[in-house]
């Protein structure tokens, strides 16, 4: 349960950084 939380954070930080970087480079 812990490894499952600790990835859906992992995606959910990845999914923001991925966002930001596509509106800093627009």
């Amino acid at each position: 349960m812990l490894l499952t939380v600790g990835t859906y954070e992992h995606l959910d930080f990845g999914l923001l950084l991925m966002l930001l970087h596509i509106i800093a480079g627009a």
